[in-house]
């Protein structure tokens, strides 16, 4: 089994793949956990 990817490598990738700031894609995915939790 593959390790897991952590927070901060994920940020990181995205960023980087997006050509965004890793403080945007931080802030995009903590608005989705958010949003995910209250609808669950």
């Amino acid at each position: 089994m593959a390790a897991q990817m952590t927070k901060a490598p994920l940020i990181e990738k995205i960023a980087a793949e997006n050509e965004m700031g890793r403080k945007d894609v931080k802030g995009v995915l903590e608005t989705l956990a958010t949003i995910g939790y209250e609808e669950l």
